[in-house]
C-alpha cells in the first residue's frame, strides 16, 4: 500500500463523513505570456472553409 505523506485529506465510509484535500493552485506571474496550443488530429487542408471546402 502507497502512503502519501502530502495527503491532508481525510478518507472514511462515506462520501459525506470524508474530507477532500487538493494542493494549492499554481497560478503564473504577471509576466508570463498568454498561449494557446489547438491540436487538431486527422483534418486535411481541404476542411477548412477558406481552402474551399463546403
Amino acid at each position: 500500500m502507497k502512503i502519501y505523506d502530502e495527503f491532508e485529506g481525510v478518507i472514511k465510509p462515506t462520501e459525506e463523513e470524508s474530507t477532500p484535500w487538493w494542493p494549492e493552485a499554481k497560478h503564473p506571474g504577471p509576466d508570463a505570456p498568454n498561449i494557446v496550443v489547438i491540436l487538431i488530429d486527422d483534418l486535411g487542408f481541404s476542411h477548412f472553409g477558406s481552402y474551399g471546402s463546403d
